[in-house]
């Protein structure tokens, strides 16, 4: 209304200015709503398309408005204003929002938007009100105006494709949906220089992680290759309810070829996944792989299993830890045998801020097992159930340390 009582001089010049700036604000809000449209790539590469698409937008206004200054009738009648208007305005208005957005989108669960875009945006609106009405318009012709924004916008490009170099991104590289919940891949990208590791979910529970190159990236997973292989703690056969990442099976196969190992997993599709996006393991033909619930599932089993590995995200939880019925530590005590160790882990920080809950699940562990040993990290623990004539676990693992016992 301003710019209307302002400016008002002849008919038709109102209507017009209400027709235009309706139609660019239209292609600015619908520009924005598309930017937050998933289009199946990481956020940032989202953003980066969409820069792209930002400069093919203006390389093609800078060339109407050329063709405009050498056909001067190139925008006169219906059409050409239309075409104009599309083209001048309303793609490029399109484009920016967006790219802004995009911008806008957190580029994964608990982590922030690739920019901040409310104040700078508008900020940006006033300065390019003032920069073009007060020195562009009155000196540059159309196209060298447009031309001067397709610059101004890669030097943008450019920046804002280094700052996010540096910032940790989220890609989610598969995902779908099972009797147990989500399952989906994402690849983990840290801060400029740091290793990319992909995460294999299941419900938003971490159940399997590999770092470049095929090593594992679970602190307590390591933590049990290392003892096995370091200490020669060879236990010839290994049950693992939950491993269906096949990241700890196939490190245990490289180091001890001739080792017998029973993995129970409660989907197929989440051991399918891991198969096409994890690090290859030519030898899963070699594991024997059960699918369903795990106690039901481990009834029929034969044999000793001198170290059972259980992850806790594969166990429903009570709260943040894994619930075990005393029944499931008596079927875990019988098939380790009185030398077997079992290792259940993937008990992470959050549900450790209050031990109650953890010193309750020790206590119906020791009811099972004659010695129960926590084993605290920087990213969580494990317990260190053993029976009577197990071997010991001493020292603790590298990153680790013994803050929890119970004993039999």
């Amino acid at each position: 209304m301003s710019a209307g009582l302002l400016l008002y001089s002849t008919d038709g010049f109102l209507p017009a200015l209400t027709l235009i700036l309706t139609v660019e604000t239209g292609a600015l809000a619908l520009g924005l709503w598309s930017g937050t449209v998933h289009l199946g790539a990481g956020v940032v590469e989202e953003v980066r398309r969409r820069w792209l698409f930002v400069m093919v937008v203006f390389a093609l206004a800078a060339a109407l408005s050329t063709g405009m200054t050498f056909v001067e009738e190139l925008l006169t009648g219906g059409v050409g204003q239309g075409l104009g208007l599309a083209f001048l305005g309303s793609l490029p208005l399109f484009a920016l929002g967006s790219l802004l957005g995009a911008m806008a989108r957190p580029s994964g669960p608990g982590m922030l938007p690739a920019a901040s875009i409310g104040v700078p945006s508008v900020v940006g609106v006033a300065l390019g009100f003032l920069l073009s009405g007060g020195l562009l318009l009155p000196n540059m012709a159309p196209y060298t105006v447009y031309l001067v924004f397709l610059t101004a916008l890669s030097g943008g490009a450019l920046l804002q494709g280094w700052v996010l170099e540096g910032r940790p991104s989220r890609q989610i590289l598969e995902r779908c949906w099972t009797a147990r919940g989500e399952v989906r891949v994402e690849e983990w990208t840290p801060t400029r220089g740091g290793v990319s590791r992909k995460i294999l979910l299941e419900e938003g529970r971490i159940r399997g992680v590999e770092e470049s190159g095929g090593r594992g990236g679970r602190a307590w997973e390591e933590a049990v290759l290392r003892t096995v292989t370091r200490d020669h703690l060879n236990p010839g056969s290994v049950l693992y309810l939950g491993g269906g990442s096949g990241t700890l099976a196939r490190l245990l196969l490289q180091a001890l070829p001739h080792t017998r190992i029973v993995v129970v997993e409660g989907s197929e599709e989440l051991v399918t996944m891991a198969r096409e996006h994890l690090h290859p393991f030519p030898e899963w033909g070699k594991v024997r792989l059960l699918v369903g619930d795990p106690w039901i599932s481990i009834e029929g089993l034969e044999g000793v299993f001198p170290l059972i590995v259980v992850d806790s995200a594969f166990l429903p939880a009570l709260g943040h830890l894994p619930s075990v019925p005393r029944e499931g530590f008596l079927a875990l005590r019988g098939l380790a045998g009185p030398a077997g160790t079992v290792v259940l882990g993937g008990l992470g920080p959050e549900g450790l801020s209050n031990r109650a809950p953890l010193d309750a699940l020790m206590e119906r562990a020791s009811e099972a097992f004659s010695s129960v040993l926590f084993f605290q990290g920087v990213e969580g623990g494990f317990l260190l159930l053993s029976g009577r004539d197990a071997p010991p676990w001493s020292p603790a693992p590298p990153g680790f340390e013994v803050t929890g016992l119970r004993e039999a």
